[in-house]
């Protein structure tokens, strides 16, 4: 099953896009460096609610838009809408529900991506959104949104979120605790069964959860009970939610999986563990057994991996020093010097490069974009597969995939998956992981059947199982034999995962039984809930 990539220069022309009568559109950039660690959040939130009207074909128009708005009940003028789109002035979270209702947004994906953007704020400003509707009405709906979380009832990605936002505004909230444990234990299993806007829904409500004075315990127990599991799903999800709370048994919980003997497990425990290091919740004991871990990591693997580079770029002075002393490969402390002060995981020529590319491939295909080049789109490409910091990335490509661009990014993406650098290929499927198959979901199946490098096979089909449709009978046999044949333990368990099976290290049959198998998805109108598959561990 061949599917050529298509490298040729392909870029269309295009009409430019204008404000309606009147001026172009100018969308807004973010001011704030790549080095800084940081984003300007209204500045990206801008660019997705402009972005977002402009290439909609009812609301293109901002006088369109504002009216709408107004009949809305929203307090709305051509000046207001203005400057919310250029980032210069903060949204209210009933604005931003008004563009997700107006432009047929799920219920709560602009509110989870603006809740995202806020926590990586320049100036780490929390932003109290008030309630959108009167406290008493309020009160009600969380009451019965709380009920039916508890007693079963299938909740939307966007009812857990206002749910968890809800109870967020009480500092101290007094619940049986197994109401609390019932409420973590369901949105936790649900996150690990989604994808796409359902999933992150789901994880902004769950970090809302994590951060709540009262929740946190209860998060936390919730999250080690199914990592003890043996059958574990998607390790890298439960522990990256841990980096969210300074507790004590948060940390001694990732530590105890940064130590384990499980390869998955240690793997995602480093991403969250560098994570808690950015946000400075480590004590210097801790930081000396991290700096270990890491310095182990790299002595038995030179090459080693992004869950490694994460960990070094903001391991903090002395231990960095200490770390670089105590390894004998000059090549290897100048690679880990130079990441770290550049901010790049690549030379910065060429992630311009590359990003400046597919930015512009993505502008030129996308209807009724905007004529100037998009600057942001361009930061976010760049952000999205070279930033060293592993949730900057997974922040440029939630960013991406909530916008219109995400079809065409994803198409885009996929062409970079067989780049014969295969760190580069690594990097357009890890995206992929979260911006989805676009519109070439099939040729995305066959690339990852005919790959024949080990690790981007298991990176490909570990996305196909997130995003994956329904798998024709050649698929099947095809990623039966994949199966069969494969002497990587991850490819198969990944191909097992694609095929709804929990295949177990040693099944030797499994790949017999796969054809007897489809996917076993249940899907309702809110996402695409993942077969319960066969584990598939961290990305590192």
């Amino acid at each position: 099953m061949s599917v050529p990539v298509d490298s040729r220069d392909d870029t269309t022309a295009r009409g430019p896009s204008r404000n309606g009568p009147g001026r172009p559109i100018r969308l807004p950039d973010d001011p704030a460096s790549e080095r800084s660690g940081a984003v300007d959040p209204w500045a990206r939130v801008g660019w997705l609610l402009s972005t977002s009207r402009a290439l909609h074909p009812d609301m293109s128009r901002r006088d369109v838009l504002t009216t709408a708005l107004r009949d809305l009940g929203i307090t709305a003028d051509l000046s207001r809408v203005s400057r919310w789109e250029s980032g210069q002035q903060v949204v209210p979270l009933p604005v931003v529900r008004g563009y997700e209702q107006l432009l047929g947004v799920p219920e709560g994906t602009f509110v989870a991506a603006t809740r995202g953007l806020l926590r990586a704020s320049v100036r780490a400003v929390r932003v109290a959104w008030p309630p959108a509707k009167p406290v008493a009405e309020h009160d009600t709906a969380t009451a019965s949104l709380l009920d039916r979380a508890t007693s079963g009832e299938q909740l939307t990605g966007g009812e857990w979120l206002f749910l968890a936002l809800d109870l967020e505004r009480f500092g101290q909230l007094i619940l049986p605790t197994v109401t609390w444990r019932t409420l973590c234990d369901r949105v936790v299993d649900e996150l690990t069964r989604t994808a796409g806007p359902a999933f992150a829904r789901r994880y902004e409500a769950c970090v809302t959860l994590m951060t709540h004075p009262s929740g946190c315990p209860h998060m936390i127990a919730s999250i080690e009970e199914r990592l003890a599991a043996p059958d574990a799903r998607w390790v890298s999800v439960l522990t990256s939610l841990l980096q969210f709370t300074a507790s004590e048994a948060a940390t001694e919980l990732l530590m105890r999986a940064l130590e384990g003997s499980d390869r998955a497990t240690a793997t995602a425990a480093e991403l969250a563990v560098a994570d808690k290091m950015a946000r400075r919740h480590l004590d210097d004991a801790i930081l000396t057994r991290i700096e270990r871990r890491v310095r182990d990591e790299l002595l038995r693997d030179s090459a080693h991996r992004l869950a490694t580079t994460n960990a070094v770029h903001h391991l903090p002075e002395p231990h960095f020093s200490r770390l670089l002393t105590a390894l004998p490969d000059r090549r290897l402390r100048r690679r880990l010097t130079l990441t770290r002060a550049r901010h790049d995981l690549v030379d910065p020529q060429v992630s311009t490069s590359i990003s400046r590319n597919v930015a512009r491939r993505v502008q030129a295909h996308t209807p009724q974009s905007p004529a100037e080049p998009d600057r942001m789109l361009q930061r976010l490409v760049r952000e999205s597969l070279f930033h060293p910091h592993t949730p900057r990335r997974q922040l440029a490509c939630w960013l991406l995939h909530v916008s219109r661009y995400r079809d065409t990014a994803a198409d885009r993406y996929l062409r970079l998956v067989s780049e014969p650098n295969e760190f580069v290929a690594a990097r357009g499927w890890e995206a992929l992981s979260v911006l989805g198959l676009g519109t070439r979901g099939r040729a995305a199946i066959s690339i990852s059947i005919d790959e024949r490098r080990p690790a981007l096979q298991r990176r490909g089909l570990t996305t196909i199982a997130l995003h994956g449709g329904e798998l024709t009978a050649t698929e099947r046999q095809a990623l039966a034999q994949v199966m069969g044949a494969s002497t990587d333990e991850g490819v198969r368990m990944a191909a097992a995962s694609v095929l709804g099976l929990r295949l177990r290290e040693g099944d030797a049959d499994a790949g017999e039984q796969a054809s007897a198998y489809g996917p076993r998805r249940l899907e309702d109108p809110d996402c695409v809930v993942l077969t319960e598959g066969a584990r598939v561990g961290g990305n590192g």
